[in-house]
């Protein structure tokens, strides 16, 4: 089944909108519904407080689907011991949406359309999903046991393929070698590839607004 999570969270800012109706002509407040007069040079009340306070309301949700099989074993046996095998394949989907408050990405109604209606930023939606599908195999194999300068000596290989629906395939590999010339000593060398595909966020990422404090 997969695996769901959703984050709604409420943050207060400012609503420029109404800051603007509280600071402006009392008449025009006055026939304003709900508009509270706001005195920037006395105490403030707490319902000129509350009207130019906005709650932002939004939620970020994401989604993980699964599917794996992965299978061990020894092939058989070698003369320093057992050659190990791990192979496996998994399919993942992953979704991602993150669906900001309306009102924060709205232009102001009172002042220039270049001015939002709130201090909060703002943001595009973002929606987006990928799946892809790996296999892999692992091989661990004994080279030598027991031997004059080479108490073990082991040899691991490594290989993934992974396919991507957004940018193509990629296989990687590794190999590992461990010599243990007496029991108090242990040096291991390992050369391996790398690769990692572009979240949700860089792919379907939507413009945003970010301030910056220096």
């Amino acid at each position: 089944p997969p695996r769901s999570t959703l984050f709604p969270y409420t943050t207060l800012f400012r609503s420029y909108d109404n800051l603007f109706l509280g600071l402006g002509n009392p008449a025009t407040c006055a026939a304003t519904k709900g508009c509270v007069p706001v005195n920037l040079f006395g105490p403030m009340s707490a319902e000129a407080a509350d009207y130019i306070r906005f709650t932002t309301r939004e939620s970020n949700s994401t989604e993980i689907y699964d599917l794996a099989f992965n299978v061990t074993g020894d092939l058989y046996e070698l003369p320093a011991g057992p050659l190990a095998v791990a192979a496996g394949y998994e399919y993942r989907q992953n979704k991602a949406t993150d669906t900001p408050d309306p009102v924060v990405n709205a232009p102001s109604k009172y002042l220039s359309s270049a001015y939002a209606a709130t201090s909060s930023q703002t943001r595009v939606p973002t929606t987006g999903q990928y799946s892809l599908h790996e296999a892999y195999v692992e091989l661990a194999a004994p080279l030598l046991r027991d031997m004059p300068m080479a108490q073990s000596l082991d040899l691991s290989l490594a290989a993934r393929y992974s396919n991507y629906d957004t940018v193509g395939d990629a296989t990687t590999v590794k190999v590992g070698l461990g010599w243990r010339p007496v029991e108090d000593v242990l040096m291991r060398g390992t050369w391996s590839q790398g690769f990692r595909a572009p979240s949700i966020l860089e792919l379907f990422q939507g413009g945003r607004e970010v301030l910056l404090q220096v």
